[in-house]
């Protein structure tokens, strides 16, 4: 295998399919494998991930061959090549598919159309790769996959989540413009500064060290402007704001800033960076700055907390969503819980047909709907934060109890008089379930 690697970047078009994929029959025609492909391997999946990502993993090379006739083979990567074709030229698509990736073109904002490749003389060459990458473990020498505790290491907020929450903050919302190619040194200062607790204290940040989603009991406005003058001083010649200061500079430096007559001015409410959702201070939970606890969630009068403000473009599920926003289940207890289930249902529905590019079910089996979201999911749960893998857990619970509080069997049953339910139940049931159902929100909004 002496000279074994040739790397080279080539069109994406000029790339054919591999007819003997192993995830495959032995198929001839280009079309039929990008329809085999799309039945069952997810590639709709894969294709709106790369243009979430901009694209494809840089950890992973694709593998061709260029045979006799000049065309360059796939042998590894097959689903990657068929995702990023149809991103290419939708065109390509079965019937039926065009308007998806169609979709998906017009919200991205940078599609490849060359991709890096290993050029290999014979399909023999690259058999003992694909073999270590796709056979399993094979004792060490393939690839070894993580265990549970291995993934839940993984999944940690690394150290430098607050700084990079809040760089992407400053700059997408136009608080600062970042200048010049510093990104690196302004995501390591930032890390060391914000790594101290009393220059996190000093932004009114309340959540944990290691939290991406950061917390703050300050006026926002307050916050902007610090976080502003903060990002340009290490920005700036001279500034001696650098990830090699130690603890005392790093404090007397926060001290003259945000000192004194210039401390930011606290509030009684907890403000997310990430959700732009607004809670009570106090509530005595991890990184939170202690105090007394708020009063119950069961005492509000509607099913959502005041701290849920959406931004929904879709027009009906606007309408539904400002219905259950007013509503008062304690006087309107069966309206609430059949307004909410529209609601979710209406959710579930354009997650499916917009986000999965795929057709939700209809009457009479709208429950199977959920299941079809949580099959979806369930592979890349390890993507959510704490909050949404446990509405997660709880979706996943929902949808396999037939007499759920929001099951159609049980809207059945009160609109009946067969049973009637809890007004403080139901907005129980929308807190299990709400952090997943924001996520779902989200991510429809993003494919517009």
């Amino acid at each position: 295998m002496d000279n074994q690697f040739n790397l080279k970047n080539i069109p994406v078009l000029d790339i054919y399919l591999n007819p003997d994929n192993p995830r495959h029959d032995p198929l001839n025609d280009q079309s039929e494998i990008i329809a085999a492909l799309l039945k069952d391997e997810k590639v709709k999946n894969l294709a709106r991930d790369i243009v979430k990502m901009g694209g494809t993993s840089p950890l992973e090379l694709t593998g061709v061959v260029k045979e006799e006739n000049g065309h360059y083979v796939v042998v590894e990567g097959n689903r990657r090549i068929c995702a990023l074709t149809l991103l290419n030229n939708p065109t390509k698509c079965p019937t039926g598919e065009k308007p998806y990736f169609e979709k998906l073109v017009k919200s991205a904002k940078f599609i490849p159309n060359t991709i890096l490749c290993q050029v290999f003389d014979e399909h023999n060459d690259a058999k003992p790769w694909i073999d270590r990458r796709h056979n399993g473990e094979q004792d060490g020498v393939g690839v070894k996959s993580w265990d549970a505790t291995q993934k839940a290491r993984a999944q940690e907020n690394p150290r430098d989540a607050i700084a990079y929450t809040l760089i992407k903050h400053a700059t997408e919302s136009g608080i600062w413009k970042q200048n010049g190619g510093r990104g690196k040194k302004i995501l390591t200062t930032a890390t060391r500064y914000f790594g101290n607790p009393k220059f996190r204290q000093s932004f009114g940040i309340v959540s944990g060290p290691r939290e991406k989603d950061v917390r703050i009991n300050v006026e926002k406005d307050g916050f902007d402007k610090a976080l502003n003058k903060f990002f340009t001083d290490i920005i700036t010649a001279n500034s001696n704001v650098d990830s090699r200061q130690n603890v005392s500079s790093i404090e007397e430096y926060v001290d003259q800033f945000l000192g004194g007559k210039n401390a930011l001015k606290r509030t009684k409410k907890i403000y997310s960076i990430l959700s732009g959702a607004e809670s009570t201070s106090g509530t005595g939970g991890k990184g939170s700055a202690g105090g007394k606890n708020s009063r119950s969630p069961d005492t509000r009068k509607k099913i959502f907390p005041s701290s849920v403000k959406l931004t929904i473009t879709n027009p009906i599920l606007k309408r539904i969503y400002d219905e259950v926003r007013l509503i008062d289940p304690s006087k309107f207890t069966i309206a609430s819980v059949m307004i909410l289930r529209c609601f979710l249902e209406n959710v579930f529905e354009y997650y499916i047909d917009e986000v999965m590019g795929q057709t939700p079910f209809g009457v009479g089996k709208k429950h199977k709907n959920i299941i079809m979201i949580i099959d979806e999911i369930n592979p890349n749960r390890a993507q959510l934060n704490k909050e949404e893998g446990n509405a997660f857990n709880a979706l996943k619970i929902m949808s396999s109890q037939k007499d759920h509080l929001l099951s159609p069997k049980r809207l059945g049953f009160y609109a009946h008089g067969g049973s009637y339910p809890d007004p403080i139940q139901i907005k129980r049931e929308w807190d299990n379930i709400s952090a997943i159902i924001l996520y779902l929100l989200k991510e429809i909004e993003t494919t517009k």
